[in-house]
């Protein structure tokens, strides 16, 4: 079994008006949709991991739900503390627990809040993938990409794939772009290649 999560951002830090433009909003919960059915029909995925935070997380569990009736998905809520919604809208805190409630299988990481319990939860759901999706604005040419994998030096490359959706505001909306990441090294797990390839990326900029 294969296992895929997200991560991206909160409303804030989309480049358009989250939830109130809807046209640029129905764009990209396509492209999104589009690259979750890519990593079911293409790379096997059937299990789906979401940390359930307000924005991409959110859309991804939904997404995954919705796909729930036409490919045979599972999914898993990552909650990072007991009190994630604390200071959420009514309206958050609804369509969190209804998310809940169709999931199938909800874990806890953490027992509290505390002031990492995020990065946590991010671990924990990294840790457990091969494939991340991951949500941001930004351009990344997936020629470079592929070649610095290929020159990294990383010893028996098995499967983990980070798949980039690249969000830019022009004309009629959002531009994607992807960019896929093939990984997991002999001696490093995926969440050191994520760290090392968050690295190389900084320098080319």
């Amino acid at each position: 079994m294969k296992t895929c999560c997200c991560t991206g951002h909160r409303p804030k830090g989309f480049p358009f008006a989250y939830g109130k433009d809807i046209k640029k909003h129905k764009e990209y919960l396509n492209a999104l949709e589009e690259k979750i059915k890519l990593v079911i029909t293409e790379y096997g995925v059937t299990s789906f991991v979401s940390g359930m935070a307000l924005g991409v997380d959110l859309d991804f569990a939904e997404i995954v739900l919705k796909l729930r009736n036409d490919y045979p998905l599972s999914l898993e809520c990552a909650i990072p503390c007991p009190n994630q919604t604390l200071k959420w809208a009514d309206k958050d805190i609804i369509r969190y627990n209804k998310i809940l409630e169709r999931a199938d299988c909800v874990t806890l990481v953490s027992d509290s809040y505390t002031s990492d319990c995020m990065l946590i939860r991010n671990r924990y759901m990294v840790d457990k993938s091969d494939i991340v999706i991951a949500v941001f604005n930004g351009i990344i040419d997936l020629r470079e990409v592929k070649g610095n994998c290929k020159n990294s030096g990383k010893k028996k490359i098995i499967k983990a794939i980070i798949i980039t959706l690249t969000v830019i505001a022009v004309y009629v909306g959002i531009t994607f772009t992807e960019a896929y990441f093939i990984s997991k090294a002999k001696n490093k797990d995926m969440w050191e290649f994520i760290k090392d390839t968050w690295e190389w990326y900084k320098t080319c900029f």
